[in-house]
């Protein structure tokens, strides 16, 4: 009988053990530092309830949020609160454009650098164009040509028309050509909805790359840059620095539209100085074969500078870059115009 007892109590405890155990796990109304479960272990288990509780806060974040288990990254709205519209959207918002451009005398070849300024209505597709002399307008037709100088002179937007700068994120390459007063002009640029200032980064450094387009004629031969490859290092330090690379050109012949080699290979510019959302100067190295060339000669004269466009709230940069580059010289001239994302 003794022993029968023994047996039983022995029962009875191991079954109040399973249950506190049961209990301790599961919410029943036994304390669990009565029995064997760790009064420190539900503390760590509450850290763990809190840390799934800012994981879904993060989610409810959305662009705000950084980190998480949904894998967002931190946002870098525009400090000026400018809302950056880019071509392809159709809202009503009416874009203000900078850029700048190389006008060309295509009698005499003389050169200038000028600054582009304009309007693009999304909606509509009605583009504004001015180079600081005349004021150039297109429709959403996209049709060449459908372009007026001065509300009278005919000329022409090439590629700048609704259709084409559409296609485009922030920016966009020029190629405009009008005659006035049996003058033919031609202008070479870059133009798009302009970085503000205030949102350009003070510390960091970026790439961008793109196209190249451009001609040069030297005492032998002249050619078109119809296309290549810029490449675009920025440096957003407080002694901020862009320097450009341009190659891989294709080039055709402008006498007999052929293609084939070209005067130069490659086009370097180095330690442009920033400037607000602009950037101009450096030192300028064109060579072929690795072997420097002096392709515009004696008494050349040199524009170099390009600007910022658009805005990445991923990255707190600006979207795009872009620029001219002009020498002229007694032996000829080159002029050519970069862009880059």
């Amino acid at each position: 009988m003794g022993l029968n007892m023994s047996n039983l109590i022995k029962t009875f405890m191991t079954l109040l053990f399973v249950a506190s155990l049961t209990a301790c796990g599961g919410g029943g109304t036994i304390d669990c530092q009565d029995v064997t479960c760790d009064g420190a272990k539900d503390e760590n288990d509450g850290d763990n309830d809190n840390k799934d509780t800012d994981d879904g806060s993060g989610d409810d974040g959305g662009d705000g949020g950084s980190g998480g288990d949904g894998g967002e990254t931190t946002k870098f709205p525009p400090a000026s609160g400018t809302d950056y519209v880019t071509f392809d959207q159709t809202t009503d918002l009416v874009s203000d454009l900078g850029g700048v451009a190389i006008l060309v005398n295509t009698s005499t070849q003389a050169s200038q650098s000028v600054d582009l300024s304009g309007t693009f209505a999304n909606k509509t597709g009605v583009l504004v164009l001015k180079n600081g002399t005349y004021e150039f307008r297109a429709d959403t037709s996209g049709v060449t040509g459908d372009t007026y100088v001065d509300g009278a002179k005919t000329g022409t937007l090439t590629v700048l028309n609704a259709d084409s700068i559409r296609t485009d994120g922030t920016a966009h390459m020029v190629d405009m050509f009008y005659v006035h007063d049996g003058v033919s002009y031609n202008v070479l640029g870059i133009v798009g909805v302009p970085t503000v200032a205030a949102d350009m980064p003070s510390t960091g450094k970026a790439s961008f790359t793109g196209d190249v387009a451009g001609s040069a004629v030297t005492t032998t031969q002249g050619v078109d840059i119809i296309d290549g490859t810029s490449k675009i290092d920025v440096n957003f330090g407080t002694t901020g620095t862009v320097d450009v690379t341009l190659d891989s050109f294709t080039f055709q012949d402008q006498a007999t539209g052929a293609g084939g080699a070209g005067p130069f290979d490659k086009i370097v510019i180095t330690g442009m100085t920033l400037d607000d959302a602009g950037f101009s100067n450096g030192a300028i190295m064109i060579s072929k074969s690795g072997s420097t060339v002096n392709l515009t000669g004696a008494n050349t004269t040199s524009a170099s500078k390009g600007g910022f466009f658009g805005y990445d709230i991923d990255t707190g940069h600006p979207d795009a870059a872009g620029g001219i580059l002009m020498l002229q010289g007694d032996d000829g001239f080159l002029n050519t115009t970069y862009l880059g994302d």
